[in-house]
């Protein structure tokens, strides 16, 4: 429920400030915690956030779109190291 929470709030569902607040209560500590867990990957090599990829841990789709752009990844790069690793494993 947190991560689904925490999803819909970085895509901009929740709103912003006080107004998010309000509408999260009471799960918005846990929340803005778990968003803040998702947001420390944003000074990791792309390596590893593809290995999370890989290990099915960084979502599908577009919510995974979501999670690297709010990390600061592009998509694409991260996914062309996605196929880079896989190949090696193959």
């Amino acid at each position: 429920m947190v991560h689904c929470l925490s999803i819909l709030t970085i895509a901009g569902y929740a709103g912003k400030d006080s107004y998010r607040k309000k509408r999260l209560f009471p799960w918005d500590e846990k929340v803005q915690s778990h968003i803040n867990e998702i947001y420390a990957f944003k000074n990791k090599p792309a390596e590893m956030i593809a290995n999370l990829i890989i290990d099915g841990k960084f979502d599908n789709g577009e919510t995974r779109v979501l999670l690297l752009k709010f990390c600061g990844f592009n998509p694409t790069d991260v996914q062309n190291k996605v196929n880079e690793i896989s190949k090696k494993k193959s």
